[in-house]
């Protein structure tokens, strides 16, 4: 097959149509029979007769090249003809005499194309990142649709079938198209609804997200995957003079160099706390009018909130963190004297929530013999070494993510240590860590392929 080998779509100018005989030919090599070919070869031909030039389909609009919107009968299809020539253009992308465009891919949910991919070198390469998928614990079905889903729109992008040649620039442009199309004030009329819509935005970057993580796994990418919920509705504006001083407390925080998880609690602690303002003091206006008698009432209101996942009363540190943020808010407020916010802190320390005391849980020999037996058996290296990590330092989980290359090293007498990067404390930490765990960070060292996993210096 004529397939470009670039990521890059060819220029736009040398999209062309295929022969009759050459459609033909394809069908039956595929094993069409005789009369749908003929029907295939009718489509094909009014196809033409209305679009003799593939640029003249490709300009035209969005839903007349989508070709039939969910929910329109056959008499009101926006274009029929599109909607049946759909084989027909699969088959120019097979054969490179044409690409589509990012916009398109994203307006057709389903394409019933991967049964003419299959035969190409990107049916094995999906059925290998499929195994890969299911030894990290992906269900077999949901990763197989996923990752058909991602490659087949990448592929009819830039007609290269090369899976190593998938970088984080396609994976970023194809998120940024699906982020691009939920501008579109007519998204809803290609999914249905505005329901079907949100639904099939998030089965999209749920697929786009699969395939970093293979790819990242792979060594092929370098950024560690992170899946970031679309915030799909936008928060109605309660009280504009108080938004005003909130957004006004983030954009300083971040100047301060805060981490963006603090940032992100800070905003939704206090539009929270605003929106309960609004309902329980709809005359208060401004953050100066606040006093401390109305703070305590919404960190009483907190033991009747529920948590939306579970349905049970918060925890004790979900409550105790919303009511820290609320102290800092007013605490660096207050200090720096801005306008039309309290003169003074609203709490103190003694007003959090107290926490109570963990006992560390004992794991019984037995129970752990069987637990590290498990970790050991584990084919991928980067979990095993990750769990023995954990097991053998007592690193955080977001600690071990962070990991560098060179993180291993050793005491005078030769025992092996930990060099941990600097996190929320702004410092590096070095910490014994066992023979095992030292033995699976060599092993990663060895095979490392380049920002996966343990980060290069």
């Amino acid at each position: 097959m004529n397939l470009a080998r670039s990521l890059t779509p060819p220029d736009p100018r040398l999209r062309r149509h295929a022969s009759a005989d050459e459609y033909s030919e394809f069908l039956r090599g595929h094993g069409v029979n005789a009369a749908t070919t003929r029907n295939y070869m009718q489509v094909r031909e009014r196809f033409i007769g209305i679009y003799p030039d593939p640029e003249d389909w490709f300009g035209a609009p969005l839903a007349e090249r989508v070709g039939r919107l969910p929910g329109e009968g056959r008499a009101g299809m926006t274009s029929r003809v599109s909607y049946k020539a759909r084989s027909y253009l699969y088959f120019l992308a097979l054969r490179g005499y044409a690409w589509f465009d990012r916009e398109w891919l994203v307006a057709m949910e389903r394409l019933h194309v991967w049964g003419y991919l299959a035969y190409t070198s990107l049916g094995g390469a999906a059925d290998q990142l499929v195994e890969e998928a299911v030894r990290l614990g992906y269900n077999r079905p949901a990763s197989s649709q996923g990752v058909k889903w991602t490659l087949s729109r990448i592929y009819l992008h830039s007609l290269n079938p090369d899976i190593t040649a998938v970088g984080e620039p396609q994976l970023d442009a194809l998120a940024e198209a699906i982020r691009s199309f939920s501008g579109r004030p007519d998204r809803h009329l290609f999914f249905g609804s505005e329901d079907g819509y949100r639904n099939a935005a998030k089965g999209y970057g749920t697929n786009l997200h699969l395939l970093r993580v293979l790819l990242f796994h792979r060594g092929q990418i370098a950024s560690e995957p992170r899946k970031v919920m679309p915030l799909y509705a936008s928060r109605p504006t309660l009280k504009p003079r108080m938004e005003a001083v909130v957004g006004r407390y983030l954009e300083e925080r971040r100047r301060l160099d805060s981490r963006p998880a603090t940032v992100v609690r800070l905003d939704l602690t206090l539009r929270r706390f605003i929106g309960w303002l609004a309902c329980e003091h709809p005359d208060l206006e401004l953050f100066s009018e606040v006093t401390r008698e109305h703070v305590l009432g919404f960190a009483r209101s907190l033991d009747e909130e529920k948590n939306w996942r579970t349905g049970r009363p918060l925890a004790p540190l979900t409550k105790r963190g919303r009511m820290s943020n609320l102290s800092v808010f007013f605490q660096d407020v207050s200090s720096w004297g801005w306008e039309g916010v309290p003169d003074r802190p609203l709490l103190g320390s003694g007003d959090l929530p107290k926490m109570p005391e963990r006992v560390p849980r004992y794991i019984p020999e037995e129970e752990l013999g069987r637990l590290m037996e498990a970790i050991r058996l584990l084919d991928c290296p980067y979990q095993r070494a990750a769990l023995l990590i954990a097991r053998w330092s007592g690193a955080r989980r977001d600690e071990i993510r962070r990991l560098e290359l060179g993180c291993l090293d050793y005491y005078a007498d030769g025992t092996p240590r930990l060099r941990i990067p600097a996190g929320k404390t702004r410092q590096e930490r070095m910490v014994p860590l066992g023979e095992a765990a030292a033995e699976a960070i060599g092993e990663i060292q060895a095979l490392h392929a380049g920002g996966r996993g343990l980060r290069g210096e």
